[in-house]
């Protein structure tokens, strides 16, 4: 366990005892999926007790899909998954030390539960998969049905990459991702008030020293305060070269909590270290 707490360290397993897995839930994935190394699933459970995972694969060669897949309340079975969204896929070419390198975009799901409420995200393709945007879909049947996919932001040549999504006590979602609107990457914020149909025109959060940017590789993370408040955290790049990183935290005042002196957003740096 951590030094100077109670925890008991975790139990050590060995490599010839068999693993406990009957309670394991499986679900299979494409052949594409096989060298992916970004994407992610989420999980968030409700207050009954459902949990609701929700992950994103390659279904073919030009094409991703978002699923999601819950439980009964207090129960450990998943049902069958359920197709949310389909993309196509944005594919983009660079040189990199003389090799040329291809990227492709990625859906990133991300869960986030208000009271009744199942708020779903993802990045998909435009039409002619030549840029993105982020949506947010939300459920009031425990996952069942999703309303109609409302935009985040349209991309206007922008890659949202390490994106991140909350829901504060009054529900207001927030939507954070890495953006390269200024021709450097920075943290990125867009908020949708409670009651509102649409979100916010999307807020840089700080541009990096000298304005630069920030660390194109490192997460974000968004988290909601009881004073409505949203702290969202990544990593930028300063120093000579910036070859030192530090953990950047903002604060993006919600519309209720910040409505005498309007939305703030302020940055400070954590611990620091050597790249």
């Amino acid at each position: 366990g951590w030094s100077g707490t109670n925890a008991s360290p975790a139990p050590v397993t060995k490599k010839d005892e068999p693993v406990e897995t009957s309670k394991a839930h499986r679900i299979p994935l494409s052949t594409f999926d096989i060298k992916d190394h970004n994407e992610a699933p989420d999980l968030a459970a409700d207050a009954q007790g459902r949990v609701y995972l929700a992950w994103s694969s390659q279904t073919g060669a030009d094409e991703r899909a978002v699923f999601l897949s819950r439980t009964d309340a207090n129960s450990e079975k998943f049902g069958e998954p359920t197709t949310v969204s389909r993309s196509g896929i944005v594919k983009t070419v660079s040189q990199m030390k003389g090799k040329t390198i291809t990227r492709e975009s990625k859906m990133l799901p991300h869960l986030a539960i208000h009271n009744e409420n199942i708020h779903l995200n993802w990045v998909e393709a435009l039409p002619g998969n030549q840029s993105v945007r982020m949506k947010v879909a939300t459920s009031t049947d425990a996952g069942d049905h999703f309303g109609p996919a409302k935009v985040v932001f349209n991309g206007d040549k922008t890659r949202p990459t390490f994106t991140a999504m909350t829901v504060g006590a009054d529900g207001t979602i927030a939507c954070t991702w890495l953006d390269n609107r200024e021709r450097a990457q920075q943290p990125v914020v867009a908020v949708r008030n409670p009651g509102d149909a649409v979100f916010e025109p999307a807020l840089s959060l700080h541009p990096g020293q000298d304005g630069r940017g920030t660390c194109p590789c490192c997460p974000t993370a968004t988290a909601p305060m009881p004073t409505e408040c949203f702290i969202l955290s990544g990593k930028r790049a300063w120093g000579p070269s910036q070859s030192m990183r530090a953990v950047s935290i903002s604060t993006v005042r919600s519309k209720s909590a910040a409505a005498a002196g309007g939305r703030s957003c302020t940055h400070a740096c954590g611990i620091a270290a050597a790249n």
